[in-house]
Order: C-alpha cells, then sequence, then structure tokens
C-alpha cells in the first residue's frame, strides 16, 4: 500500500481544466507553507528577543529573512519551470545563484558584522520548524 503523494506537474497533454486544478492545489500547498514560515519565524524572533536580548533577535531576523526570501525565489523559480516550461538549466543556474548569495551574505554577516551565529542559525532553523508542521498537517489530512 503506497502512500498518497502531491500531485505532480500537470501533464501537457491534460485538459486545461485539469492543469488548472492541479496548479491551484500546488498554489495553495505552496501558501499554506509560507504562512507557516512567517509565523515560525516570528516564534522564533520571540523566543531570540526574550531569551537572548536585541543582538541575538537581530540575528534571528537576518536568519528568517534568509529563509523567507530563498523560499520565494525557489518558488519563483520552479513554477517558472514548470508552468511556462522554461529550460530546466535555467532553474539549476538559479540556484547555484541562489545558494552563492547567500553564501556572501552569511559571510559577509557573520564575520565582518559580528552577528551572532548562533542567532543566524535559530533564524535558518524557521524552515526546518515550518518543514515539520508542513508535514505533519499534511499526513493528518490524509
Amino acid at each position: 500500500m503506497s502512500e498518497p503523494t502531491a500531485p505532480g506537474p500537470p501533464e501537457p497533454s491534460a485538459p486545461p481544466e485539469d492543469r488548472a486544478a492541479v496548479r491551484a492545489q500546488q498554489e495553495a500547498a505552496l501558501r499554506r507553507f509560507a504562512w507557516l514560515i512567517l509565523a515560525s519565524g516570528a516564534v522564533l524572533l520571540a523566543l531570540g528577543a526574550g531569551l537572548g536580548g536585541v543582538d541575538f533577535a537581530a540575528a534571528v531576523l537576518l536568519g528568517f529573512l534568509i529563509v523567507l526570501l530563498n523560499f520565494y525565489w525557489t518558488k519563483k523559480a520552479v513554477i517558472s519551470v514548470l508552468f511556462s516550461g522554461q529550460a530546466r538549466s535555467l532553474l539549476a543556474v538559479s540556484f547555484l545563484v541562489k545558494f552563492g548569495v547567500t553564501g556572501v551574505v552569511l559571510f559577509y554577516a557573520i564575520l565582518r558584522l559580528n552577528v551572532d551565529a548562533v542567532g543566524v542559525l535559530v533564524g535558518l532553523s524557521s524552515l526546518a520548524l515550518a518543514s515539520a508542521l508542513f508535514a505533519l498537517q499534511s499526513g493528518g489530512s490524509r
């Protein structure tokens, strides 16, 4: 017995109604995941401010913003490949650029601006928290 899976990209030969339904379902899941990222980031930011002070909270905010921007950048790139037919190599280049920019920002923030590295990691962990919550929600509804 196999687990139900999320619908993949619609087949090019599928009727337009099916493609539209699949896209709407995927966009709804992405919106739900984005809200979970925002909520987990807000919780971690509040905990960081309460437990670590302003400097720690600023580092948590930086990590959270990196996660949020990476999520939207990835979402935009994947949707453009799946639904507009752009080349998949463009997606690979987009990921490489994204990780390069992220690495430079983290390097500069931690080593040059002396941002608290633990705080940045806490902010980055908002993605892990949101992913766990999304998996729990998705598993419970099927």
